[in-house]
Order: structure tokens, then sequence, then C-alpha cells
């Protein structure tokens, strides 16, 4: 007797946990059996791998009876493609990991492990990041693509390795050096980069000891691409005998390190150039008696720049002296300016000149040092500023400053045209003529005369001024003074260029 069944044909996928067998076969009734042709043969075993398109025969057993006709039926096993890998973008701590579509494909999942199960489903996303990676670290992933059949691929491999380990630079802060009393020279080192490029290099210093370089101190930095190696920073202006406290640091692009703290100590300023302002000398411990030195500022040469022939401006003098002193009292430094061209005096009392640059010179500012206050009544040592020199052929210069008295212009023997030099008790005369020039006054060098085309010196700045000329002459040299110290000297002429002022212990 012949036995017939309804064979249901299975439409089934390639998962990706196992391939499909004969057990995904699905039809009706009892005791199915299957086979790999329609007559004789050996039953399947579940576990046969189906192949797609090819027929496959079932028969059924009833009471031990099994049918002589097998139903046929065709397997058609549908796929999902996987999708392909695309290129990462990797950080130190990241990774964006990057595939393109699969075709069919609906959405998909990724895992940090070759298991669907538990897998992460993206949606239709075509990336996932990942973070809290360690640098210069190789990982492996993986991303299954599924359709709307349910269908799942077999799974992409993705790798990729996290890009290198970058710290902060290692800097270390050097001993400073060249240290005077108002100027150092501070000192640092990048051992290392750290990986990145040190983009920032420099210093921070504060006078107080253990300061938060991040927040406080003063900063002195450069800005570029720097490697590894020594960097240096030249301090200036600093407050003399003061103890200061440094640090180096470097940053890159993950951040800064400092250094240690380094202390340096300025030093006690003795020797004083012209600066156009008042400077502080501060008397040490144990200090009681001082050495004062100073050299007025030369006057002006004219503008043609007769040197040649010896036509300048007039030197400033010089003047010396001992000054008894407090420890911490403070002395006020005045350092003369020298003269210029067709320009007001230099500072600190010179005299100005005529206004035609091409033929005169201002006179020299003094140089001098105050005590117990700064007005003209606190000095106690002068030396006095040289006269601005006047274009006039060759003939003569400025008045020298720095005597006791200061000397007159010289031009020929005698040019009443020429300023006096200043003495001790009154400001030198100017020079007489249609437009006569200022005399000097108490530390102020006279100006030029009211000429139109001002063809005059300036006179020098000193204890008191010497006369400003009038048309066509020289400036008078400005006077010296030594009453506010003991063993005190002077002498005429002596200074080029700006005044100096000296202080010994």
């Amino acid at each position: 007797m012949k036995r017939y069944v309804l064979i249901l044909a299975l439409l089934s996928c390639i998962l990706h946990v196992k391939a499909q067998t004969v057990s995904n076969l699905v039809a009706t009734g009892t005791g199915i059996k299957w086979y790999a042709a329609a007559t004789g043969g050996t039953a399947l075993l579940a576990s046969t791998p189906l192949v797609n398109g090819t027929t496959y025969y079932a028969s059924q057993t009833v009471n031990g009876v099994e049918s002589s006709v097998r139903m046929s039926v065709t397997a058609t096993v549908v796929t999902q493609a996987a999708p392909v890998a695309a290129a990462n973008n990797p950080s130190q701590t990241q990774v964006i990991w990057n595939w393109n579509s699969a075709t069919g494909a609906t959405g998909y999942k990724w895992s940090a492990t070759n298991s669907y199960i538990g897998a992460t489903d993206l949606g239709n996303a075509l990336a996932k990041t990942e973070t809290s990676l360690t640098c210069n670290t190789a990982y492996t992933r993986y991303v299954w693509a599924y359709n709307a059949s349910g269908c799942v691929s077999t799974p992409t491999t993705l790798s990729q390795t996290t890009s290198s380990c970058i710290a902060a630079p290692t800097v270390s802060t050097l001993a400073a050096n060249n240290t005077t009393g108002t100027t150092s020279t501070l000192n640092g080192n990048v051992s290392a980069t750290g990986g990145a490029t040190v983009t920032i290099r420099g210093f921070k210093y504060s006078t107080s000891n253990g300061f938060n370089p991040a927040s406080t101190g003063t900063d002195v930095s450069e800005s570029g691409s720097f490697g590894t190696g020594t960097f240096t920073a030249n301090l200036t202006g600093l407050a003399t005998t003061t103890t200061y406290y440094a640090v180096a640091y470097a940053t890159n692009s993950i951040g800064t390190t400092y250094g240690d703290e380094v202390t340096f100590n300025t030093l006690v300023q003795t020797d004083f150039a012209y600066t156009g302002g008042n400077q502080i000398f501060m008397v040490p411990v144990g200090v009681t008696s001082l050495t004062l030195e100073a050299w007025g500022a030369q006057g002006g040469t004219n503008g043609n720049d007769l040197s040649s022939c010896g036509e300048i401006g007039g030197k400033g003098g010089y003047a010396i002296g001992t000054l008894a002193v407090t420890p911490g009292e403070s002395i006020n430094i005045y350092v003369g300016g020298k003269g210029i061209s067709g320009a007001a005096g230099g500072y600190n009392g010179g005299g100005d000149s005529g206004p035609d640059t091409g033929t005169c010179g201002s006179g020299g500012g003094a140089s001098d040092i105050r005590v117990g206050g700064t007005t003209l009544a606190h000095r106690v040592l002068v030396a006095g500023g040289g006269g601005g020199a006047e274009y006039s052929a060759c003939n003569g210069t400025g008045g020298d400053g720095g005597g006791l008295n200061g000397l007159n212009g010289s031009e020929g023997v005698a040019n009443p045209q020429n300023g006096k030099g200043g003495t001790q008790s009154a400001g030198g005369a100017g020079g007489t003529g249609g437009y006569s020039g200022y005399s000097g006054t108490l530390g102020q060098g006279g100006a030029y005369g009211g000429h139109p085309q001002g063809h005059s010196g300036g006179g020098g700045g000193g204890y008191y001024g010497g006369g400003g000329s009038s048309e066509d002459g020289h400036g008078g040299g400005g006077s010296s003074y030594v009453g506010g110290v003991t063993a005190g000297s002077t002498t005429a002429g002596v200074k080029t260029g700006n005044g100096r002022v000296k202080i010994s212990y």
C-alpha cells in the first residue's frame, strides 16, 4: 500500500552560528526520513549540511511501514552579504570603527567578541565609536549585517591599533646665571617631548617661595615648534638685593609640565647707567660709608657732525667723594643724558638747543646723587654736563662741564655769543648778541637765544648750569659739586656720551 505525506519546503538562512542542515527541513507527519535520491540509498543524518538548490526526498513511516514513494523538495538557502571593513579613525584612547554598507542589509550588529548573541544592534549605522581604550594597543572587533528576512551575514573582522602613547613633556629647571643687580639669565632643559612637539617653553618667576606657577608668577616664554634641549630667558628690570624663585615649564598637546623651583639672588647694583629716570641704591646691611663717583653727560654735537675737526659738544665732568650712610638708607641716583642735535636738553638739566638740527646741539645733563629726598636741595655730589656745540666752520666746541666751575663755550679766543660756564654760586651767563642765550640756573643749563634759525648750542646741566649761546655760539658747561661729601674732588671734561654713577663700599 502506498502512503503519501505532505512535505513543506523550507526557505532558510545561513546563520552566523552554523550552516543549515537536514534537521532544518520541515514536513508534516511523523517518522519522516530524508534521502538524497527518489529511490534507494541511505537516510541522511540530521547533521548533513544543506546545499542550496539541491533536491531532497522524504518518506514517512507509519506503524513500522515506510512509504515507497518519496516526496521531493528543493532547498532554497537565503544568504546575507557581509559588510566590508573601511578605514578606522584611531586616537590614543578611542577608535571609530567603520565599515561599508552590505547589499540587502537593513541593519548591523557590532561586538568586541566573535559572538552574534549579545552583539550591540546599531540599526543602519556604519560606524561605532569605542572609548576608554589604551594607547598603542591592537584591538579586534566584529560586525554583522542582517536583513528583513532575519538572515545574518558571516562576521567581518575589524582590526586597529590605537595611536602611540603621548605624555606631557619632561622639563627641568637649571640654575640661573649672569645675575647682576637688576638682571639674570634663567635656564631650563626639555629632556623628553612626551611624543609630541613642544609648542611653548619658558619660565615663571616670583619673589614668593613655593609659588604656584600654574596660576601665579611672572611669565616669560616663547612659542614655536621645539624638541629636546636647553633654553634660556634673559630677565631685566629686577629689584636689587632680592631673592627670586623660578621654575621652567614646557607645553605640548597633552599638557604642561613644570620643573623644580630654583632660587637666585640679585646683587647690590653699584654701577648706574643712563635710564632717563630716578634710580635707587639701598645701603646694604653693615655698610656705613660709601665712595660716590659721578660722570656728567656730554653736550650734543652739531647736526653736521664736525667732530673730525674737533667741533663737538663739551665733555661731562667727574666728581668723587665719601659719604657716611646708615644701612637700609635709600640713595637717589640721577644719571645725565647726552645732548642731542636740534632738540631738548639732555636728561637732568641740559639746556635746549636751537631748533635747527643741522647746526646745533643741546646741553648734556648733569649726573648727581641725592640723600634724604629727591629735590635739588638734597644733592650731595654733582658732575656737570657739557655744553652743546654749534656749527661754526670747525672753530671751537661746547664748554666742558665738571670742574667746580664749568668751562665757557670755546670758539677762537673769545666769542661773545658763547655761553659761559656755571660756577659754584651762579649759573653761567648766556651768550650776548641780537638773540642772547639764556643764563644757567640752579641745576639747569641755559637754553639757546631767540634766533629764528636756531644756530645756538644749549648750556650743560650742573650744580649751576652753563649758559646757552646766542646766534652762532656754543653752550657753556655746568659746574660740579662736592659740598655734601668728604674727601671730594672734581675734574672737568672727562666723559663722552651719557653720564654714569658708580658706588663702592
